[in-house]
């Protein structure tokens, strides 16, 4: 069970980083007049913001 609760840990660490990554990819193609690709992105960071709480629960239940 350690062991699972770790890699869930470091799975949350790595969705962390790529949601960070997606929220500066957004301000990049709205400085580069990339707006069509802002939506896309927004439905990815969703997606994984999504992932992240329901594995936060998991690991830490209230």
């Amino acid at each position: 069970m350690e062991k699972e609760k770790t890699l869930l840990d470091e799975t949350l660490q790595h969705l962390s980083q790529a949601i960070d990554m997606i929220d500066m990819m957004s301000v990049a193609c709205t400085s580069l007049d990339k707006s069509d690709m802002i939506g896309p992105l927004e439905i990815l960071k969703r997606d994984l913001q999504s992932l992240y709480f329901k594995i936060d629960q998991h690991i830490y239940p209230q």
